[in-house]
């Protein structure tokens, strides 16, 4: 006994010996932490929910949409989907894009300043008919709404209470801005801001239920 007390007390005084102690320990804490970090990683990736981007937005808003004017023919982009946002001459429509678009802008205004109007996708000015084509009613020739309180609008609410008539009557000439009510085939309500006319494009802001 009195043997092995000597020899522990002399290897605890060996300096090399002490370091040797300290290196191992020092390794299994490191090592038991970094075990203990993998789990508890593990277990919040396992735990965490993943969250999808949700629109809660009650109205789509679009600015400074352009429609073509002074052009009737089958390959001027006037032809748009409120809820795509995206603009077709007639040449590119299909009955699956059709079905999309719910606001058409008829414009003879370099030639006759009267002659301009939105039109019903499905009751198009001539001889053009539309594959997959909606109803729209659109208020054309007595706007309910002017330019100050279109841009009060900021809910849903706001726009379904109004009543939206229909009129097939020709626009013009035109003082701008100018505001128009609509309702696609979906029954969802909007609204145009006609801000300006260059003669080349009809530049608008629309506000429609989401």
């Amino acid at each position: 006994m009195v043997a092995i007390n000597i020899w522990k007390l002399r290897s605890f005084q060996n300096p090399n010996f002490i370091h040797m102690i300290f290196k191992s320990n020092l390794f299994a804490t490191t090592a038991l932490a970094c075990t203990l970090l993998f789990v508890s990683c593990s277990k919040d990736e396992d735990n965490t929910p993943i969250e999808e981007p949700q629109n809660t937005a009650s109205l789509l808003v679009r600015e400074d949409v352009q429609f073509a004017v002074g052009q009737d023919g089958t390959d001027s982009k006037r032809f748009y989907a409120t809820s795509t946002g995206k603009m077709y001459s007639f040449d590119e429509i299909d009955a699956e894009i059709g079905a999309t678009i719910d606001l058409v802008w008829y414009d003879s205004s370099p030639t006759n300043p009267g002659f301009l109007f939105w039109e019903s996708p499905d009751n198009l000015f001539g001889d053009l008919e539309m594959p997959g084509a909606t109803a729209t009613k659109i208020e054309n020739y007595q706007p309910s709404l002017n330019a100050e309180q279109f841009d009060l609008i900021e809910n849903k609410e706001q726009l379904t209470i109004l009543p939206v008539t229909h009129s097939e009557d020709a626009m013009g000439p035109i003082e701008y801005p100018v505001t128009i009510l609509f309702e696609n085939s979906q029954g969802k309500k909007g609204v145009i801001k006609m801000k300006s006319n260059d003669g080349t494009f009809l530049t608008v802001d629309i506000k429609v239920v989401n």
